[in-house]
């Protein structure tokens, strides 16, 4: 066995093992575009937030870069076939629920790890990304001459946002909506004792949303075991 620090390791390798996984079950020209953007907005996120963000909890860039991860497999795992399936359960539309569900896990997996004051600096840069400015130049961030030329992505967030914060990625219809609106107006129960009354807010929704989201993608792991491996594992209910 060979030791490693995470430093010498890099956050890369993590995307690069992610994406071989990946490559058991989904398209290969999909995999080459998503090891592309993967690589391509881990290494301007790292280099800006240790920069310009602040942790309440420290933390380094193999840590950020793989609770990424996590977020993005929950999109993509379900589609991998447990041993009884006859084969990947791939959407037509894969590629457009992969680019938003990439965005988003930037937006959850890496900024819900910084605090309140600086989350706003990375949320505005996450939006230069989007619309393909040059942010290695715009912000010194000094990742060398590998990195490439600005990427315009396509997605589906619309133009009705001031914070990629304040919406939540639909899966199913492959559109962004306001957090707010995902769930049903909260009525107060009838005859409802005061100290038992919790009215949700956006925090309360979207923290709980995002956490629902990676235990459900847990139990998959725990039922179909883990992404490339094809083989099943037995858990009791």
């Amino acid at each position: 066995m060979v030791l490693l620090e995470p430093s010498e390791l890099g956050h890369n390798v993590l995307i690069t093992s992610f994406i071989n996984d990946l490559a058991t079950y989904l398209d290969e020209k999909l995999c080459a575009k998503l090891m592309q953007l993967l690589h391509y907005i881990a290494d301007a996120t790292v280099a800006f937030i240790y920069r310009h963000c602040k942790f309440p909890v420290p933390t380094g860039p193999n840590f950020v870069v793989d609770n990424m991860l996590k977020v993005f497999d929950t999109y993509v795992r379900c589609w991998k076939p447990c041993e009884d399936d006859d084969g990947p359960k791939i959407p037509v539309n894969a590629e457009d629920i992969c680019i938003n569900a990439l965005m988003f896990s930037f937006v959850w997996g890496i900024g819900a790890q910084i605090d309140e004051f600086t989350r706003g600096k990375y949320d505005l840069f996450l939006q230069e990304i989007l619309m393909g400015e040059d942010v290695n130049v715009k912000h010194d961030l000094e990742i060398g001459e590998n990195f490439p030329e600005p990427i315009r992505f396509k997605t589906s967030l619309g133009t009705e946002y001031t914070s990629l914060f304040d919406l939540s990625f639909i899966v199913d219809e492959c559109k962004w909506l306001n957090w707010s609106k995902t769930q049903p107006e909260y009525e107060v129960p009838v005859g409802a004792a005061y100290a038992s009354v919790i009215v949700p807010t956006i925090d309360s929704i979207r923290m709980n949303s995002v956490l629902q989201q990676l235990l459900l993608n847990k139990k998959h792991t725990l039922l179909c075991g883990p992404t490339g491996t094809g083989k099943s594992i037995s858990v009791s209910q």
